[in-house]
């Protein structure tokens, strides 16, 4: 009976090791290694984001341009390395972000100025126009 324990108590130690083995050679099929991430590579796209551009008016437009009296448009515009911003005539509040739009309802047809100005007083201007028609 001693000798069947014993016995016993081999093969599950050797069952074990088995085990053992198997699982630290299967491992890397369970679960195989996570390939590292590719370094990011400049590309045409990332060019509105470059410092040494300086202030830019990546877009400025309104949606739709020409509209009949009361209807309201969007006014959309996006500056990247502005650091301040105006929009003229006045449209609402304004401040330096990739997009955003503004909702107006201009009376007449309207010439909306923006300027962006960056930290160093270089500032530069794109307009966009909306043209109101009268019902008759």
């Amino acid at each position: 009976m001693d000798q069947i324990r014993k016995l016993f108590i081999l093969a599950n130690v050797c069952a074990f090791f088995v085990l053992v083995y198997l699982v630290i050679g299967l491992w890397p099929r369970w679960f195989p290694p996570k390939p590292k991430p590719k370094p990011v590579e400049w590309t045409t796209q990332m060019d509105w984001v470059d410092k040494r551009k300086g202030v830019q008016i990546l877009a400025f437009y309104a949606s739709p341009n020409v509209i009949e009296a009361g209807q309201h448009i969007s006014l959309c515009y996006g500056v990247a390395q502005a650091k301040t911003i105006k929009i003229e005539p006045p449209a609402g509040d304004a401040w330096p972000t990739f997009t955003r739009c503004l909702d107006v309802a201009p009376g007449k047809t309207t010439t909306y100025t923006l300027t962006a100005i960056d930290a160093a007083g270089k500032q530069i201007q794109q307009i966009a126009e909306v043209q109101v028609l009268r019902r008759r």
